[in-house]
Protein backbone atom coordinates (compact mmCIF):
# COMPACT_ATOMS: atom_id res chain seq x y z
CA UNK A 1 0.00 0.00 0.00
CA UNK A 2 1.46 3.67 -0.81
CA UNK A 3 3.00 5.52 2.35
CA UNK A 4 1.07 8.50 3.23
CA UNK A 5 2.85 11.44 4.29
CA UNK A 6 2.09 11.42 7.63
CA UNK A 7 3.25 8.21 7.99
CA UNK A 8 6.55 9.26 6.47
CA UNK A 9 6.73 12.20 8.91
CA UNK A 10 6.60 9.59 11.72
CA UNK A 11 8.77 7.43 10.37
CA UNK A 12 11.41 10.64 9.69
CA UNK A 13 10.91 11.49 13.50
CA UNK A 14 11.31 7.92 14.44
CA UNK A 15 14.72 7.49 12.66
CA UNK A 16 16.15 10.70 13.77
CA UNK A 17 15.26 10.18 17.56
CA UNK A 18 16.47 6.35 17.43
CA UNK A 19 19.62 6.89 15.06
CA UNK A 20 23.12 7.27 15.77
CA UNK A 21 25.87 8.56 12.64
CA UNK A 22 22.97 7.77 10.08
CA UNK A 23 21.72 4.48 11.59
CA UNK A 24 19.32 2.80 13.64
CA UNK A 25 20.83 -0.53 15.91
CA UNK A 26 18.14 -2.84 16.19
CA UNK A 27 17.82 -2.35 19.91
CA UNK A 28 16.42 0.24 19.33
CA UNK A 29 13.45 -0.77 16.46
CA UNK A 30 10.68 -1.31 19.11
CA UNK A 31 10.85 2.07 20.46
CA UNK A 32 10.86 2.99 16.65
CA UNK A 33 7.95 1.27 15.89
CA UNK A 34 5.79 2.38 18.71
CA UNK A 35 6.90 6.01 17.53
CA UNK A 36 5.89 5.31 14.17
CA UNK A 37 2.34 4.62 15.59
CA UNK A 38 2.85 0.59 16.13
CA UNK A 39 1.41 -0.18 19.43
CA UNK A 40 2.10 -4.40 18.68
CA UNK A 41 5.96 -4.33 18.23
CA UNK A 42 5.93 -7.79 18.34
CA UNK A 43 9.52 -9.43 18.99
CA UNK A 44 8.77 -12.59 16.42
CA UNK A 45 7.32 -10.12 13.47
CA UNK A 46 11.19 -8.34 13.79
CA UNK A 47 13.33 -10.94 14.00
CA UNK A 48 11.74 -12.58 10.92
CA UNK A 49 11.63 -9.34 8.86
CA UNK A 50 15.53 -8.28 10.20
CA UNK A 51 17.05 -11.83 9.18
CA UNK A 52 15.04 -11.04 5.21
CA UNK A 53 16.69 -7.79 5.24
CA UNK A 54 19.71 -7.86 6.89
CA UNK A 55 23.06 -9.83 8.52
CA UNK A 56 24.32 -6.57 10.17
CA UNK A 57 22.96 -5.31 13.68
CA UNK A 58 21.83 -1.20 12.49
CA UNK A 59 19.87 0.38 9.62
CA UNK A 60 20.09 2.83 7.45
CA UNK A 61 17.30 5.10 6.75
CA UNK A 62 16.60 3.34 3.38
CA UNK A 63 16.41 0.13 5.28
CA UNK A 64 14.77 1.52 7.62
CA UNK A 65 11.71 2.71 5.80
CA UNK A 66 12.05 -1.08 4.13
CA UNK A 67 12.04 -2.68 7.85
CA UNK A 68 8.86 -0.59 8.62
CA UNK A 69 6.53 -1.80 5.12
CA UNK A 70 7.66 -5.23 5.39
CA UNK A 71 6.88 -5.14 9.49
CA UNK A 72 3.79 -3.78 8.99
CA UNK A 73 2.94 -6.47 6.17
CA UNK A 74 4.25 -9.20 8.59
CA UNK A 75 1.91 -7.92 11.18
CA UNK A 76 -1.12 -8.53 9.01
CA UNK A 77 -0.09 -12.02 8.30
CA UNK A 78 0.25 -12.05 11.96
CA UNK A 79 -3.56 -10.65 12.73
CA UNK A 80 -4.59 -12.68 9.60
CA UNK A 81 -4.34 -15.79 11.13
CA UNK A 82 -5.72 -14.72 15.13
CA UNK A 83 -8.87 -13.39 12.99
CA UNK A 84 -8.99 -16.80 11.24
CA UNK A 85 -8.96 -17.92 14.94
CA UNK A 86 -11.76 -16.13 16.15
CA UNK A 87 -13.71 -16.25 12.68
CA UNK A 88 -15.29 -20.29 14.09
CA UNK A 89 -17.69 -19.78 12.29
CA UNK A 90 -15.89 -19.54 8.87
CA UNK A 91 -18.12 -16.60 8.07
CA UNK A 92 -14.90 -14.45 6.64
CA UNK A 93 -16.12 -11.78 9.49
CA UNK A 94 -16.29 -11.15 13.35
CA UNK A 95 -18.76 -9.37 15.28
CA UNK A 96 -17.49 -6.12 17.31
CA UNK A 97 -16.98 -8.22 20.39
CA UNK A 98 -14.75 -10.69 18.84
CA UNK A 99 -12.74 -7.51 17.23
CA UNK A 100 -12.49 -5.85 20.63
CA UNK A 101 -11.06 -9.48 22.27
CA UNK A 102 -8.60 -9.32 18.83
CA UNK A 103 -7.42 -5.72 19.50
CA UNK A 104 -6.78 -6.33 22.93
CA UNK A 105 -5.02 -9.31 22.48
CA UNK A 106 -2.68 -6.97 19.64
CA UNK A 107 -1.96 -4.16 21.63
CA UNK A 108 -4.59 -1.85 20.19
CA UNK A 109 -7.00 -1.36 22.66
CA UNK A 110 -9.67 1.42 22.25
CA UNK A 111 -13.16 2.09 23.98
CA UNK A 112 -16.23 0.44 22.87
CA UNK A 113 -17.96 3.31 21.54
CA UNK A 114 -15.15 4.43 19.60
CA UNK A 115 -14.66 1.24 17.92
CA UNK A 116 -18.89 0.87 17.27
CA UNK A 117 -18.07 4.15 15.63
CA UNK A 118 -15.38 2.41 13.43
CA UNK A 119 -17.17 -0.64 12.41
CA UNK A 120 -19.90 1.52 11.44
CA UNK A 121 -17.20 3.10 9.09
CA UNK A 122 -16.09 0.21 7.26
CA UNK A 123 -19.41 -2.30 7.73
CA UNK A 124 -20.48 -2.25 3.88
CA UNK A 125 -23.53 -4.51 4.65
CA UNK A 126 -24.68 -2.70 8.14
CA UNK A 127 -24.09 -6.29 9.43
CA UNK A 128 -22.02 -4.95 12.68
CA UNK A 129 -19.51 -7.43 11.69
CA UNK A 130 -16.17 -6.46 9.93
CA UNK A 131 -13.71 -8.79 7.63
CA UNK A 132 -10.08 -8.95 7.65
CA UNK A 133 -9.83 -5.66 4.83
CA UNK A 134 -12.26 -4.15 7.43
CA UNK A 135 -10.08 -5.17 10.25
CA UNK A 136 -6.61 -3.17 8.72
CA UNK A 137 -9.06 -0.24 7.62
CA UNK A 138 -9.82 0.27 11.44
CA UNK A 139 -6.01 -0.44 12.38
CA UNK A 140 -4.76 2.38 10.05
CA UNK A 141 -7.82 4.81 11.42
CA UNK A 142 -7.10 4.03 15.20
CA UNK A 143 -3.78 5.32 14.31
CA UNK A 144 -4.25 8.02 12.13
CA UNK A 145 -7.02 9.02 14.97
CA UNK A 146 -5.18 7.97 18.26
CA UNK A 147 -8.25 6.02 19.50
CA UNK A 148 -10.81 9.11 19.14
CA UNK A 149 -13.64 10.04 17.65
CA UNK A 150 -14.71 11.59 14.61
CA UNK A 151 -16.18 14.10 16.85
CA UNK A 152 -13.62 13.96 19.69
CA UNK A 153 -11.01 15.16 17.14
CA UNK A 154 -13.47 17.82 15.59
CA UNK A 155 -13.86 19.19 19.02
CA UNK A 156 -10.15 19.32 19.51
CA UNK A 157 -9.46 21.00 16.44
CA UNK A 158 -12.36 23.76 16.65
CA UNK A 159 -10.55 24.57 20.74
CA UNK A 160 -7.19 24.53 18.83
CA UNK A 161 -8.20 27.10 16.27
CA UNK A 162 -10.07 29.41 19.02
CA UNK A 163 -6.19 29.44 20.84
CA UNK A 164 -4.32 29.96 17.39
CA UNK A 165 -4.88 33.30 17.12
CA UNK A 166 -2.43 34.36 14.76
CA UNK A 167 -3.47 30.77 12.51
CA UNK A 168 0.26 29.91 12.32
CA UNK A 169 -0.78 26.38 13.62
CA UNK A 170 0.40 26.82 17.18
CA UNK A 171 -0.95 27.92 20.31
CA UNK A 172 1.11 31.23 22.22
CA UNK A 173 1.15 31.54 25.67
Amino acid sequence: RPVTKSEREKWDSAFARYQLDGEIHVDELKGALVMCGFCDARPTVVQKVLEGLTKFNSLNKAEFYLFVCRFEAGLHETYEFEFNLLDTCHRGSIDVLQLEQLLRRIGQPVRRFVLKELVQEVDDDNEGRVDLSGLRKIQHLIRKREGFTCYELDHFYRVFQRFDRDSSETMSC
